[in-house]
């Protein structure tokens, strides 16, 4: 007699099981890992902490050098502008939970545009230009940059800064023009560039700072020695990720999760 009344029930189990892998093969079909794509952009100078969320593999980084500072007066004709921070970028494997760096360059009166890194130095750096000398600074090399794939350079200084690297190009060199050198192209990612800034001999208002991220600062107006030169524009950090979810099912005593059953 037990075996008998055990029967139904054995076939029930069969039936409900069946049924769960059922609804769990269409879940897997129609309603797959859910994404939510988020970026946090990072444009104030300093070091700060990123804290990788649950459900988060892997991070873009998308990186700029700060752009160097303009030349000083010495009491003679205007100076030089100063070089474009470079950019760089990659992909990332992260670990959640985990703490990672994010450091932004600063810009700082007469030195080179500070780097901007994610994690640590030889993760993903992003290096800045150089400040003002003679006939121009030199723009951030790509080929100082971590990794050098994807990596592209600040344009130089001349008579006005240089223009900050874009996610899509080379930054534009510094012209002797009423004009500062112009960023480079965001490209497909769409990321451009700062603008280097503009000598006082084409401003009525004096020399302009290097625009965000990493444009170069133009030089010093002419025979005024209090003038330093301008600021270039700072570095930026923009981290792109994605959050990766299951949307779950729920039906009678169970909840289907991804690939799990829970009763």
């Amino acid at each position: 007699m037990s075996s008998l009344n055990s029967s139904p029930s054995k076939q029930g189990n069969k039936l409900s099981f069946c049924v769960l892998l059922t609804v769990l093969i269409f879940s897997t079909l129609f309603f797959p890992l859910q994404a939510f794509a988020t970026t946090l952009t990072y444009s104030t100078p300093g070091t700060f902490t990123w804290n990788c969320p649950a459900g988060v593999y892997s991070v873009t980084v998308y990186a700029w050098g700060a752009g160097g500072s303009g030349n000083a007066s010495n009491g003679g004709a205007n100076e030089s502008g100063a070089g474009g921070g470079a950019f760089a970028t990659a992909a990332v494997p992260v670990t959640c939970p985990g703490a990672y760096t994010v450091t932004v360059g600063n810009a700082i009166s007469l030195t080179n545009g500070g780097n901007s890194w994610f994690g640590s130095s030889t993760t993903v750096l992003a290096v800045g230009g150089t400040n003002a000398s003679g006939s121009g600074g030199a723009g951030g090399q790509a080929s100082n940059c971590i990794p050098t794939t994807g990596a592209y350079s600040g344009g130089n200084g001349g008579g006005n800064g240089g223009g900050g690297a874009g996610s899509g190009g080379n930054g534009g060199n510094g012209p002797n023009s009423p004009a500062g050198g112009a960023g480079g192209i965001g490209g497909s990612i769409g990321y451009p560039g700062g603008t280097g800034g503009i000598a006082n001999s084409f401003t009525a208002e004096g020399s302009t700072n290097g625009s965000l991220p990493g444009g170069g600062g133009a030089g010093s107006d002419d025979y005024d020695t209090t003038d330093t030169g301008s600021l270039g524009g700072y570095g930026q950090v923009i981290l792109v990720y994605t959050v990766q979810t299951h949307q779950n099912i729920v039906g009678g005593n169970s909840t289907i999760r991804g690939n799990s059953v829970l009763n």
